[in-house]
């Protein structure tokens, strides 16, 4: 499997802000930029959940990436952010294209989860990070 990534980065400057960090440790695990997310191994899409119109643009890409995936199941697709975190059980449950729900939180662990990930790939469908209400 080719090493490259696209980040779909939805929201405020703090989602620019992490998703340059998810690049940035993407790069460090040998990962190249794709221009089209089409042609990525990684699919990220950073989320927010501010506006009810951002909302639905998510769910609609989260959606189009179905086929994506059934074409090729080796990609993997991501969901980040606060969307992930307050939604990450609904996701989960509505699109099973998605390997992985980060909530907010985990930013900085992202090569870490990711690793995790493909190492027990075999084994483990999804991550889900966030901390829950009391966490």
């Amino acid at each position: 499997m080719n090493k490259t990534y696209h980040i779909l980065n939805y929201g405020c400057q703090m989602n620019e802000s992490d998703a340059e960090h998810f690049a940035g440790q993407l790069a460090d695990l040998g990962y190249q930029y794709a221009d089209d997310f089409h042609d990525a191994s990684v699919i990220l899409i950073n989320t927010c959940c501010v506006r009810e119109g951002a909302e639905k643009k998510i769910y609609g890409k989260i959606g189009e990436l179905k086929a994506i995936k059934a074409a090729d199941p080796s990609k993997i697709v991501c969901v980040t952010g606060c969307m992930a975190q307050k939604d990450g059980d609904k996701i989960l449950k509505t699109y099973p294209q998605v390997d992985l729900i980060i909530g907010t939180s985990y930013v900085n662990n992202f090569s870490a989860i990711l690793e995790g990930f493909k190492a027990n790939r075999q084994t483990q469908n999804h991550v889900y990070c966030q901390f829950g209400p009391g966490s």
